[in-house]
């Protein structure tokens, strides 16, 4: 069983979500509300199938929080980050963007 990884860049009114599945990529937006959040765990269900999920998400103040009590609470494997460690690993690939 593989781990399928999520990166979902979050703001007030919208999210996008980034799903990395070996060499697969599939992205999508949905809106910051109980119906996006449903919204995006069945679109999750649909890639993941058998497979372990793992959602990351940058710290942005209390936009992220209901969604990431949403899937904790359905199963899936949240972490939330500091910005300040995103920028520390992009600066110590000799990368300047963060996406």
């Amino acid at each position: 069983m593989s781990t399928i990884y999520i990166g979902v860049d979050i703001s007030k009114e919208t999210f996008d979500a980034c799903l990395i599945n070996g060499s697969k990529t599939s992205n999508s937006a949905f809106v910051n509300k109980k119906e996006g959040f449903v919204r995006f765990h069945k679109w999750i269900k649909k890639y993941a199938k058998n497979n372990l999920t793992h959602v990351c998400l940058e710290a942005t103040g209390r936009y992220g929080e209901k969604l990431s009590l949403y899937l904790y609470n359905s199963g899936i494997k949240v972490s939330i980050i500091n910005p300040a460690r995103i920028k520390g690993f992009s600066q110590c690939e000799l990368s300047r963007v963060k996406t």
